[in-house]
Parts: C-alpha cells; structure tokens; sequence
C-alpha cells in the first residue's frame, strides 16, 4: 500500500476531502487540538491563505482519496515569522505504517527551502506513537504543559516541541 500512496503539495481542490478527513480525525478527540472540526468556509480561508503564501503543506493520497496531511505555517506577529508550527495527521485505518514519518520528510524539505528557521509543535504526551516520531525526527522538548486540556473528565499533558532547521543554531 505504502507505494500506493502520493504525497503532493496541497491545492485549492483538495479543500472539501481535506476537510472531511480533519473532521473525520476530530471527531477521534485524542490527537488534535481541536474536537470539533472546522466548517468549510474555515478551511477554505486557511487553505487559501496557506496557498497564497506557499507555506510547506502537503498532502497524502491514496485511491484518490486524502488519507493524511502535514503543514508547517509561520507564527504570525513581527519577531515571530522565523518560526512554524507544525501540523500532522493521519487517517486511523492507515496509521502505524509510516505515512507520518513520509508526510513530515516532504513537509520538513519545503520548509528547509522557505525563510522557516524553526518548526514547533505542540503533542499530548498520551500520543506515544507521535511522541516517538517526533524524536526520531530530532525535535526536542521545550517544555510541558501540565493538565493542558480537560475533556469529558479526562486530563491530558502536552509537550512542546521544537526542531532547528537552520544550521545558525547551536
């Protein structure tokens, strides 16, 4: 299956399934920040935005279907744009066969070609899988945040993470 599987920059046609398999992973609770999914003209403005300013942005696809993306966009304010923040899923049934690690290579090589000097990411430290991906990539923890989120009584931790891609850090 693995070679089945492209991965390609983003484009403005992929907003609807794009949309519907960050939903479908959404509605999982656990992995994004986010439970509740995001409505298509959100998606749309995002995508647009990310498009038009050739942010690193790809995405996985597998019988014509989206299966999993990886997106590393600019912290916006001035003194901040030297760093991104990186987000990455993908869908459950392909999962645990290194579509992750592939759609964070492509991702990570378009930002290593853009003015991005540090790539952050936030993981909920129950995300093992993610956690050890994230390491076996060379991110580094900056930190936790304790009790980060509270969700139908269950507390999860979340570890910031970083990785330099510029060779001016030490």
């Amino acid at each position: 299956m693995d070679s089945d599987i492209e991965i390609r920059r983003v484009r403005e046609s992929d907003v609807e399934p794009l949309r519907e398999v960050i939903n479908q992973i959404c509605v999982e609770k656990w992995y994004l920040a986010t439970a509740e999914g995001f409505s298509l003209e959100q998606s749309r403005a995002y995508l647009q935005r990310v498009i038009e300013n050739g942010f690193p942005y790809v995405v996985a696809i597998h019988q014509d279907r989206i299966v999993g993306w990886c997106d590393i966009v600019p912290s916006p304010g001035s003194g901040y744009a030297h760093s991104g923040r990186l987000g990455v899923a993908v869908a459950g049934e392909y999962r645990g066969k290194g579509l992750g690690r592939r759609l964070m290579e492509a991702c990570l090589s378009l930002a290593r070609r853009s003015p991005i000097e540090k790539v952050e990411l936030e993981v909920f430290t129950d995300n093992v899988r993610a956690v050890q991906l994230y390491e076996s990539l060379g991110f580094k923890v900056e930190g936790v945040k304790v009790r980060a989120r509270k969700l139908e009584g269950r507390y999860q931790d979340s570890q910031l993470m970083a990785l330099f891609i510029t060779q001016e850090h030490s």
